[in-house]
């Protein structure tokens, strides 16, 4: 689905979130709380005191396509949202070579993401906090981003604004699969975020078939068959 379904797409909007492993707890809910006690600044996934409560996933989706390309899923508190970052673009990578830019909030604003972002030849547009520096520390990709922030504010942020479609693309799975996580081992709960990501992949790919045929790549033929 990828292959044809974002292989025409250039821009990609990374996000994370949860899926509740029990209808009693709600993860925006739980996120917000969090960011109130630590005022919007915590990389950690937000969890309640049970061993079973979120089952967490991040991933990267075509803005224009909203078909998702690179996706990672763990039931760990111990591992923040940036630590699946590095994983999740190597796979957008893979899937999509037209990739050129990537679409992140303040939480990936920093020249480690940057660097990694750049090496596959790919434009970072990450949020700029509030005490940044513009000093690059050997990630050129990094000044880049904050001078064209400076420079060109209203251009740059019209770019970074379409990060929204990730949230989209995340809104649509939890709407039309309102339900909980139903299994219990880690492996079969991220099986479980995987066949959503599929099932969610491939009905976006047949609406665009009707909706918007030019973003899809064709082969030779294939109408014919």
């Amino acid at each position: 689905m990828n292959e044809r379904g974002n292989s025409l797409e250039k821009t990609f909007s990374m996000d994370g979130t949860g899926d509740p492993t029990s209808m009693k707890i709600n993860y925006e809910t739980r996120r917000r709380e969090q960011m109130e006690r630590k005022g919007n600044k915590s990389d950690d996934f937000p969890h309640t005191r049970g061993k079973h409560d979120f089952q967490y996933f991040v991933f990267l989706t075509g803005i224009h396509t909203k078909i998702i390309a690179g996706f990672s899923s763990t039931d760990d508190h111990s591992i923040g949202e940036l630590s699946h970052f590095p994983t999740v673009m190597a796979q957008t990578a893979e899937m999509c070579p037209s990739m050129e830019v990537m679409l992140g909030d303040a939480l990936y604003s920093s020249r480690n993401a940057c660097s990694t972002v750049d090496s596959y030849g790919v434009r970072p547009y990450f949020l700029p906090k509030s005490n940044v520096k513009f000093s690059a520390k050997g990630v050129e990709s990094w000044k880049m981003m904050l001078y064209d922030f400076v420079n060109n504010t209203q251009q740059w942020l019209e770019n970074y604004h379409m990060r929204s479609i990730s949230e989209t693309a995340n809104s649509m799975i939890k709407r039309k699969m309102p339900f909980k996580i139903r299994k219990r081992l880690p492996h079969r709960k991220r099986m479980e975020e995987y066949l959503k990501i599929n099932m969610h992949n491939l009905r976006q790919f047949n609406y665009l078939k009707h909706t918007n045929p030019d973003l899809l790549k064709t082969y030779e033929g294939i109408n014919s068959k």
